[in-house]
């Protein structure tokens, strides 16, 4: 299902060497975690769930830190800790010969800034803690996952970097990262934005304001505030179906450098998720127009005039758009609006500077403020204009042809 919605049209599949190469590097990442142990695996239960830890002695605390969930894998990988950590070195080199594989086979790698950002949140242990990589970055993630290559147009960058968590799991784990975030982002000239709330900071922009990390967490209430994640250390904007997106996370090789192991929604959940985003952005888009649907066209993008407003505009500003018909007495005006002056006639009684303040006049007036073709109006405006200039003359002599008669009568 996933395959078929991302591929509108039939795309070169991931050759053996490729695939053979994306999974290798995904052992081998997920072995370096393991190979990092310093202490005794120690497993726990919390919620019903039972979770491993890495439990060891510093002074005379004992510290615990969280290794993952249970699985039958991560047992194999945690009884086999001694000759994994024995080979780290190799597997060093490994990683470095399968990225060097997957760059030739023409998968897509991060880009210098987005690289260090994340490879500096996974040595910390975002993703470790629960941490999932969504949006364009997480698209990007998935060509061994569906066994497609992805052309750099349907995988079309943008300068955000998401990450998401649930708040429960932040505060059951009862670990944080081994090294605080805005320290990691202070080196990489990562500065916080201001939010809202004080005290609370959830984005990151770069020196340049290019790229922007953001943290959220699903919103389990009817509002989308700010909430704390006490594993990462950092607060998160809450958002509604975002428990959808990120629940039941997969893990997949992030390609920079010798690759990184990051948490990403599945494909089938991030398909879904971005039919229900684009379903409330077009619900949304219906409030803000009144329920009327935009009608796009090719030489009429969708904007916020693209529909008359209700009320007649005020021209103490350059218009932007056709002019309502005016109440009578007020065409003059209309012509003057029409071709852009800034002021209109002095003996109109339509224009004003408030539109409230217009009186409509016999029929359909201005406070209707229904389009009219201006080009039309204007010639209208124009023949009525040249009708009186051409009147003007005939009425002149009639009317001293009438003071003669009576002059000669008296």
């Amino acid at each position: 299902m996933a395959a078929s919605f991302f591929d509108t049209s039939p795309g070169r599949a991931v050759s053996p060497i490729g695939m053979a190469a994306w999974i290798d590097l995904r052992r081998h990442l997920r072995d370096e975690r393991v190979s990092e142990l310093r202490g005794s695996p120690t497993k726990r239960e919390i919620g019903g769930k039972s979770y491993w830890y890495d439990a060891y002695r510093v002074g005379d605390q004992v510290v615990k830190k969280y290794i993952g969930p249970d699985s039958e894998e991560l047992r194999a990988r945690l009884d086999d800790a001694a000759a994994i950590r024995a080979r780290a070195k190799d597997d060093a080199r490994e990683r470095a010969r399968l990225m060097r594989i997957l760059r030739a086979e023409g998968f897509l790698t991060a880009d210098v800034v987005t690289g260090r950002i994340i490879l500096a949140m996974s040595r910390a242990g975002v993703f470790r803690l629960g941490g999932t990589l969504i949006g364009t970055q997480a698209f990007r993630c998935y060509e061994g996952e569906l066994g497609r290559m992805m052309s750099s147009d349907r995988a079309a960058l943008t300068d955000d970097i998401d990450i998401a968590s649930f708040e429960r799991l932040s505060i059951a784990l009862e670990d944080q990262v081994s090294e605080p975030l805005t320290k990691a982002f202070d080196e990489l000239k990562f500065e916080p934005l201001p939010s809202l709330e004080k005290g609370r900071v959830w984005r990151w922009a770069g020196s340049e304001r290019r790229t922007l990390v953001e943290f959220l967490t699903p919103s389990f209430s009817a509002d989308e505030d700010l909430r704390d994640l006490p594993a990462l250390g950092v607060s998160a904007q809450s958002l509604h179906y975002l428990n959808y997106l990120i629940a039941e996370p997969i893990e997949v090789p992030f390609l920079y450098r010798d690759g990184a192991l990051v948490q990403v929604p599945r494909p089938e959940r991030f398909a879904i998720h971005k039919l229900i985003v684009a379903d409330r952005r077009r619900e949304s888009a219906g409030m803000e127009t009144g329920g009327r649907r935009p009608k796009r066209t090719a030489h009429r993008p969708i904007t916020s005039s693209a529909f008359w407003p209700k009320s007649a505009p005020s021209i103490c500003s350059r218009p932007t758009g056709p002019p309502a018909k005016p109440a009578r007495g007020g065409k003059r005006a209309l012509t003057r609006a029409s071709r852009g002056c800034r002021k209109p006639a002095r003996s109109s009684r339509l224009w004003t500077k408030r539109p409230e303040a217009i009186r409509p006049g016999r029929g359909r007036g201005a406070g209707d403020a229904r389009p009219v073709c201006a080009p039309r109006a204007r010639a209208r405006a124009d023949r009525r204009d040249g009708r009186r200039n051409r009147a003007r003359p005939v009425r002149e002599r009639a009317s001293r042809s009438r003071r003669g008669m009576r002059g000669s009568g008296s």
